[in-house]
């Protein structure tokens, strides 16, 4: 598994070969072309707190990208984002073993009290890999969607940890 700075063309091809549920989640609230959504994350790249294009040992592909961004004056509140390619799947159990293991540490080099994500409730993969990463499901955002779709908050929190 390798970590690099996200380029321009990571996120276009993340984004146009995204899996289709992280499609469905994320299109569902920002509907826009591919592309749009890739150069919109790009160009918000510096505001980023943490971003990292996320690839297979010997393949120069990136196969999910994750990021997070601040939500508050201090930054300690971030919200996180993942997205990948169908191809992440066989590498999600080998990433939150590693998420769980760094997580702490860089939420506290980075100073941040709260991480959250949302997540579409159907997606029962993700949910899944959220929990494996220590998330917690704080609950449903009901009618988040613009088509009422429900939505879970998830966080890691660092009271968790206290």
């Amino acid at each position: 598994m390798w970590f690099r700075e996200p380029t321009a063309g990571d996120l276009v091809d993340l984004c146009r070969n995204m899996s289709a549920m992280d499609a469905r989640e994320i299109f569902a609230i920002n509907p826009v072309a591919p592309d749009v959504l890739a150069m919109s994350i790009y160009a918000q790249l510096p505001r980023a707190r943490f971003a990292v294009a996320i690839g297979l040992d010997n393949d120069p592909a990136a196969i999910a990208f994750l990021g997070a961004w601040p939500q508050d004056a201090s930054g300690g509140l971030v919200s996180a984002n993942l997205f990948g390619t169908d191809a992440f799947a066989s590498l999600a159990g080998r990433f939150a073993r590693f998420v769980r293991g760094h997580l702490k540490a860089e939420m506290e080099r980075l100073k941040v009290r709260r991480a959250e994500c949302r997540v579409l409730k159907e997606h029962t993969r993700a949910r899944a890999f959220i929990r494996a990463c220590g998330g917690i499901e704080e609950g449903e955002l009901i009618d988040f969607g613009p088509n009422g779709e429900t939505y879970m908050l998830a966080a890691w929190r660092r009271s968790d940890w206290s």
